[in-house]
């Protein structure tokens, strides 16, 4: 069933229709918020190679109110990921990160997810890192495995995106958020006025005008 992800379908996740089963890529520079984003749609497990249970923990509490919190593992290997995901049957389940097991391993661990979301009729999300040219790192079969791939990777103009890259369930797209003073994600309420930006073959709307923005691609050549 097609059916926004997240609390409630909560922003900015609501752009992506997440059927079941199916399974999400996620790929964004450090610092870029793939963990907060990921907890925005309630996993019941939480796989991390990146963070030691206890941050974890704190980052739940930090974004919820109702004391919402998964079981946490730490994993250190696509074997580690096999062995807790057979003591499992309802998701969805967060990687994080395929990037940070070793690169064979985290192509395996992500075709083990991909196959207990189709066993179990589940969602799953792998969260990648980027590589130096900005695009998802580690083997390029871990995004032709999943049904739709993410980029959250923040902006030139500072203001944080969330771009459908690929999907099978329905059109790409892009919106834009940011953190609030507590920590949790919000959507900006930008003016209804867009900008064509980036480079042949990665062009994106962009919102303008905002606080702080720069003015570049389309926008420039018309300034001069």
């Amino acid at each position: 069933t097609a059916q926004p992800c997240g609390a409630n379908g909560s922003a900015p996740w609501r752009l992506l229709p997440w059927q079941r089963p199916g399974t999400v890529g996620m790929f964004g520079g450090p610092g870029a918020g793939k963990s907060s984003l990921s907890a925005m749609i309630r996993p019941e497990i939480w796989l991390t190679k990146e963070q030691v249970p206890k941050p974890v923990g704190e980052m739940f509490r930090r974004l919820y109110d109702d004391g919402f919190m998964p079981q946490v593992y730490s994993v250190e290997s696509a074997e580690d990921v096999e062995s807790v995901l057979k003591g499992h049957f309802k998701g969805p389940v967060v990687l994080d990160s395929a990037t940070a097991l070793k690169l064979r391993d985290g192509l395996r661990a992500s075709e083990v997810i991909v196959e207990w979301c189709h066993r179990n009729n589940e969602r799953g999300l792998i969260i990648l890192q980027v590589n130096k040219d900005g695009q998802s790192a580690g083997y390029m079969e871990i995004p032709h495995l999943v049904d739709a791939v993410v980029n959250i990777t923040p902006d030139p103009w500072g203001v944080r995106a969330f771009r459908v890259n690929k999907s099978r369930w329905g059109p790409l797209g892009a919106t834009y958020w940011g953190f609030d003073k507590q920590g949790r994600v919000e959507v900006p309420d930008f003016p209804a006025a867009y900008s064509v930006e980036g480079s042949p073959g990665n062009y994106w709307l962009h919102p303008f005008p905002i606080g702080g923005a720069k003015w570049a691609g389309l926008l420039a050549a018309l300034s001069g």
